[in-house]
């Protein structure tokens, strides 16, 4: 079995904020401009990408890492998939079957004769 760990601690940068707020993010750079910007120069630098303060922040950042997570996991009904799988497969400790080298609870591919991938994201809460 493998484990991998991603680091998505700096996601949000890479997510689009809505584009009806899109507008009134960025910083106006005239007082930097030397001379007075005139009306028909743009001297407002709009963020497309998610910033750190807004407070639809979190929520929106999170919204669209589940949402690409459930893409990712596709159709997991798909024998093809690599996440298919049919069955769970229990392997608690008591009884004589208990093998310690298996993980306790997983998602068993029978075609495969394997443990189904899986991918999760352990998100702290705010308390934590």
């Amino acid at each position: 079995m493998w484990q991998g760990d991603l680091d998505v601690g700096e996601m949000f940068y890479n997510y689009l904020l809505d584009p009806a707020i899109q507008q009134f993010c960025g910083v106006d750079i005239d007082p930097y401009l030397g001379n007075k910007a005139s009306p028909a120069r743009m001297s407002w630098l709009l963020w497309r990408q998610c910033v750190m303060g807004l407070n639809t922040y979190p929520h929106g950042c999170i919204q669209m890492h589940s949402l690409a997570e459930e893409f990712l996991h596709g159709q997991w009904m798909d024998v093809n998939n690599p996440f298919y799988y049919e069955s769970i497969a229990l392997n608690f400790p008591g009884p004589l079957s208990y093998n310690p080298s298996k993980p306790w609870l997983c998602k068993f591919n029978t075609v495969a004769g394997a443990v189904a991938n899986d991918m999760l994201t352990y998100r702290r809460g705010q308390n934590n």
